[in-house]
């Protein structure tokens, strides 16, 4: 149910993180009670609080206690100015759940291990459908690493890497950089 446009970030954000309901329930209250959130606005404190998750799960920080955190946000939205509160509340938080900047969110997409993260494949799926008309559904894809993971390259791979391919393996592999969506995962192998 709700507004057509809040399913799809209500969507988004029910797959990183299922804490923030006090939160969105506090803005459906603004939206449809106080009528001091337009449905633009809600999507935008969507997008923030999508924002805030993904963000601190790129940089690998905690995620214990998003439950309190998100209540102490909702505690502090005004019923007259619901986004401002909102944006405000973000920005005061602590550094332990801080909202990451910019600075640090390029950093640990560059290099850090995205792989492995659990906002991987929601990462991958929004570049591939990012600004585009027409949806891929990337449901059925699998994460393929471009360079493959076997231990054992190819020569092909290791003569393209250089003497060092190991160390070069090893520090690419998991990276964003080496990783995409695709169907034909299985037929890929490990050809160059």
């Amino acid at each position: 149910g709700g507004p057509q446009e809040l399913r799809e970030p209500l969507a988004r954000l029910r797959r990183l993180v299922d804490v923030p309901a006090t939160l969105v329930m506090r803005l459906f209250d603004c939206q449809d009670v106080h009528h001091t959130l337009s449905i633009d606005q809600f999507a935008q404190a969507l997008g923030l609080i999508e924002s805030y998750v993904f963000r601190r799960a790129i940089c690998g920080e905690q995620t214990r206690g998003y439950w309190q955190v998100f209540a102490n946000l909702a505690y502090r939205i005004a019923n007259e100015r619901p986004l401002e509160s909102l944006k405000v509340g973000l920005a005061c938080l602590s550094d332990s759940y801080g909202f990451p900047s910019d600075e640090d969110f390029r950093k640990a997409l560059e290099e850090r291990d995205i792989y492995h993260k659990r906002v991987c494949f929601d990462l991958l799926d929004r570049l591939e459908n990012h600004g585009s008309k027409e949806i891929t559904d990337t449901s059925k894809y699998s994460i393929e690493h471009i360079m493959p993971q076997n231990e054992k390259l190819p020569p092909e791979w290791r003569q393209m890497l250089g003497a060092e391919w190991q160390d070069v393996q090893r520090e690419w592999l998991h990276r964003l950089g080496n990783l995409t969506l695709t169907g034909y995962n299985s037929t890929y192998s490990d050809r160059p």
